[in-house]
């Protein structure tokens, strides 16, 4: 899998991150949008029982050792620059 991502400390657009060294988790879902996009009616979806019905039911595009920093083993040295840190992710079941 090909993923693109960003990485938000404020919310602020291209804040990133501070210099330093991090775990990492990663999390990836492919949800079905369809109900929550009839609830939010064209505005933004709400974190309800339709969103938690859709995340329970989500398939998970990466495996889920990688979705706790502990058991990913994944770790991250952030620059005080630009940075593209890409990751392997192997399912090793």
């Amino acid at each position: 899998m090909d993923g693109k991502y960003s990485l938000s400390t404020t919310g602020a657009p291209n804040d990133g991150a501070l210099a330093g060294s991090y775990k990492v988790s990663i999390t990836a879902l492919e949800t079905d949008t369809k109900e929550m996009q009839g609830v939010a009616k064209g505005g933004q979806f709400h974190h309800d029982a339709t969103y938690l019905k859709s995340l329970q039911s989500a398939k998970k595009l990466v495996p889920s050792k990688y979705n706790i920093p502990d058991t990913s083993k994944l770790t991250a040295e952030v620059k005080p620059q630009a940075n593209t840190i890409d990751f392997d992710l192997k399912d090793d079941q």
